[in-house]
């Protein structure tokens, strides 16, 4: 009787799996080109601040500065590679392209 429960109590719960897993979307082309691939990063001298290099499958590539510390939302500076800080991190420079 214990065996025929375990195996109802499975049942249901594998027919719910295939339910929700049903509902979900699928996935279309111009979905590709969003999702993201993480690159290089680098954090500014004073360790106040990180730049992060941001990769998208349809090419299109980005920086995300954000302080190290979490606070308020990351600036995107889009179509920009090769972050670097000066010395005392007062600056970020890099360079600026266009989109493919």
């Amino acid at each position: 009787m214990r065996r025929v429960r375990v195996l109802i109590h499975l049942g249901l719960l594998l027919g719910s799996a295939v339910a929700v897993a049903a509902q979900q979307p699928t996935l279309t082309p111009a979905d590709y080109g969003r999702w993201e691939r993480l690159g290089a990063f680098e954090i500014d001298p004073t360790g106040q601040w990180l730049v992060s290099s941001v990769t998208r499958v349809d090419g299109d590539r980005e920086l995300r500065l954000a302080r190290a510390d979490g606070a308020g939302q990351p600036i995107v500076l889009l179509h920009a590679t090769g972050p670097s800080f000066n010395s005392d991190g007062r600056f970020l420079a890099y360079q600026k392209g266009v989109s493919e």
